[in-house]
């Protein structure tokens, strides 16, 4: 994930390469693409078996994480925002080329930078009070650039820790619904929420454009401000709704939170997911080793 998102940042500066109304920025990514390749088509390895996994419907998934499911939902207008239409912001607030480079490259290193951070907190506290959290601070590091916006950089500022926060709840919400899942269904709960966020992430750009249009450059702040303000808000009302799954078993180990962002390939993905149920595995079999430690069928913990 650091390999790909150090390469995020630095093709940003593709765009100082060449005029962006003309096709030479079209030829430069292609002939990476086809570079790309030539390790998977020169490597003598087998391909990779896969297993089938167990599908789980969009209803069982919100019955299990309604945090995970509208979080993700809401999340996808973010990653959209911040993948897709930042450009098109930048250029409506009067950013030359180099500026718009250096503003789009602070969203994805702050991503790379504050991912581990976020991850190893998540590791130690209810996931839920730190979902809460960052979306609440994103929300308000947003708020900064709808006044400060026509700074430079303050706004670069503003996009790394945008980029910074928003990102990692796209690992926080997989790794918070996988808390309450057995490991054979983690994989079909991670494919459920991939395609609820891009439903949010189709939905993304049209309001963005419409706030551009009504408002300004800073209706893509207004944007960001309001969404993931309404994730940490319906964060805030879960943990109203039912416990901590950290207080409902006294010996629970959340599965370890595992680096990923929305850009990830699916290499990266299927890792994650295998890591996800490795550590499942292992605090299930460490539980019940606590329980019956001459194996004497006592219950274990999962």
């Amino acid at each position: 994930m650091i390999v790909q998102m150090m390469g995020v940042v630095a093709a940003q500066g593709i765009l100082t390469l060449g005029d962006p109304a003309g096709y030479i920025l079209f030829i430069i990514p292609s002939v990476l693409v086809s570079l790309s390749f030539a390790p998977i088509l020169l490597s003598i390895q087998p391909t990779p078996a896969f297993e089938a996994t167990r599908s789980l419907g969009l209803r069982e998934l919100f019955r299990v994480s309604p945090l995970g499911m509208v979080g993700m939902l809401l999340m996808g207008g973010v990653f959209a925002g911040q993948f897709g239409m930042a450009a098109v912001y930048a250029t409506e607030a009067g950013l030359s080329v180099p500026q718009i480079s250096v503003f789009i490259a602070a969203i994805f290193f702050g991503a790379m930078v504050l991912q581990y951070p976020i991850g190893w907190l998540s590791d130690r506290i209810d996931r839920r009070l730190l979902i809460l959290g960052v979306a609440g601070l994103g929300a308000a590091f947003s708020a900064v650039g709808i006044v400060l916006g026509e700074v430079f950089w303050v706004l670069v500022g503003v996009a790394f820790l945008n980029g910074g926060l928003g990102q990692p709840l796209y690992a926080l919400l997989i790794a918070y619904t996988n808390d309450y899942l057995p490991p054979e269904d983690m994989a079909g709960a991670s494919a459920g929420l991939i395609f609820v966020n891009g439903l949010g992430a189709i939905a993304g750009p049209l309001v963005i454009g419409w706030m551009l249009s009504a408002f300004g450059p800073a209706g893509f702040w207004m944007f960001m401000t309001v969404i993931m303000a309404a994730v940490a808000l319906y964060a805030a009302w879960r943990m109203t709704r039912r416990p901590s799954v950290y207080a409902a078993e006294e010996d629970y180990e959340a599965v370890s939170y595992a680096p990923i962002t929305p850009t990830a390939s699916p290499v990266a993905v299927e890792a994650a997911q295998e890591l996800y149920v490795e550590a499942a595995e292992e605090l299930a079999a460490e539980a019940h080793e606590a329980h019956d430690p001459e194996g004497g069928g006592g219950r274990g913990a999962a």
